[in-house]
């Protein structure tokens, strides 16, 4: 038998209902952090406000490392991209981010994602995609 979700629930669909990710309503982009913003590394940190962020080297140096991920974002899955091709940021595995070895962003498409979530100290790794 298949279920009918208004017949059971009251709702047209799955989806109609307030999905809640970490106190968030996911279906209300103006809930949460989305969007995509440019962060400077600071001192091996970089301080995320977004989901999506676009990385700058310090003083716009031609490489620069990341230890550090602090975040503003809660629960949220990060995406990160190289502000400027002759920029490499290159995320280390060392600091609090858990990861399989290091990777530089050398080019404006390659992209390092990881899970953050406000209860670990740690974001974690979950793909990486070297674009060049």
């Amino acid at each position: 038998t298949s279920l009918n979700w208004e017949a059971t629930t009251g709702l047209t669909s799955p989806l109609s209902a307030d999905l809640d990710f970490n106190n968030n309503d996911i279906l209300n982009p103006a809930q949460t952090e989305r969007g995509e913003s440019t962060v400077t590394i600071s001192s091996g940190t970089l301080a995320v406000t977004t989901d999506h962020t676009r990385v700058a080297t310090e003083g716009g140096a031609s490489t620069d490392d990341v230890t550090q991920i602090t975040q503003e974002v809660g629960g949220e899955i990060l995406t990160f991209r190289s502000n400027n091709h002759l920029q490499d940021p290159t995320f280390k595995d060392t600091g609090n981010i858990l990861m399989a070895g290091d990777f530089t962003l050398d080019t404006n498409q390659d992209t390092f994602c990881c899970v953050e979530d406000s209860g670990l100290a740690s974001p974690m790794e979950i793909s990486r995609s070297d674009n060049a």
